[in-house]
């Protein structure tokens, strides 16, 4: 299932931002995640998915932290400290009171935790080649 990411996804605090501009980052952040276009990005979207990580959210909370943290871009990041979904709540630490490339907006710490956790799953499924998915499900 490929990623068909627009400047909708970003969602509304997005909504301002010149299209032409919104698109650059996009591609952008879709070549970070995914790498260059082609055969490579359906392997490493298969890598993703794989690890029960959504390379497609991944995507757009890079394209969103970019577009944050990039003056002129005219997507300003309001301070996003938590985010409620039903029983789910999650909480951000202060962007200012970290540091990193990732630091700079809770997109940005959004992406790494995801990143993180396709990372460490990657590592494993490299170390026991035999375990072709994860177990269980997405229990990776």
């Amino acid at each position: 299932m490929a990623c068909t990411i627009t400047q909708a996804s970003l969602g509304p605090a997005f909504a301002a931002v010149d299209a032409d501009v919104a698109d650059l980052f996009i591609v952008t952040a879709t070549e970070i995640v995914l790498g260059p276009a082609g055969a490579c990005q359906v392997q490493t979207e298969a890598a993703w998915r794989g690890c029960c990580v959504d390379p497609c959210r991944a995507i757009v909370l890079l394209a969103q932290h970019l577009l944050s943290v990039t003056s002129g871009t005219g997507g300003g990041t309001s301070q996003i400290l938590s985010k409620r979904v039903g029983d789910i709540s999650i909480t951000y630490a202060n962007a200012t009171s970290g540091s990193g490339i990732w630091a700079g907006s809770p997109y940005g710490t959004a992406y790494a935790v995801m990143m993180r956790k396709f990372e460490r799953c990657s590592a494993r499924r490299n170390a026991f080649p035999i375990a072709v998915g994860p177990r269980g499900g997405c229990g990776c």
